[in-house]
């Protein structure tokens, strides 16, 4: 019975964890460290307009594309990125489960 109860406390612990996401602080420090990234190229004496410009964009692009990646993996059971009932499936038919449905 002790192990039905861990199960079904642990099953709970799952349903809410992936409703928080990540907490708003390090949101806080992942957009200020974004920030100071792309604006760190400022500091040096770039010559070249157009390198200037492409080593900003880059970095730009790059810090975008990081914290969208981290957005959408903040919530793995939706979205874009999602935990599918299949493969839950399968690990219930490889430790013996009834994962095959009806």
């Amino acid at each position: 019975m002790e192990e039905l109860n861990e199960l079904e406390a642990a099953r709970v612990l799952r349903l809410v964890f992936p409703r928080e996401g990540l907490p708003y602080i390090l949101w806080v420090v992942l957009v200020v460290g974004g920030i100071l990234t792309v604006a760190f190229p400022y500091l040096f004496g770039i010559d070249a307009a157009w390198l200037h410009t492409a080593t900003v964009v880059g970095l730009t692009v790059l810090v975008a594309l990081i914290l969208c990646v981290i957005g959408i993996l903040d919530y793995p059971f939706g979205g874009g990125v999602g935990v599918q009932p299949e493969s839950f499936e399968v690990v219930l038919r490889e430790i013996g489960g009834n994962g095959g449905g009806p």
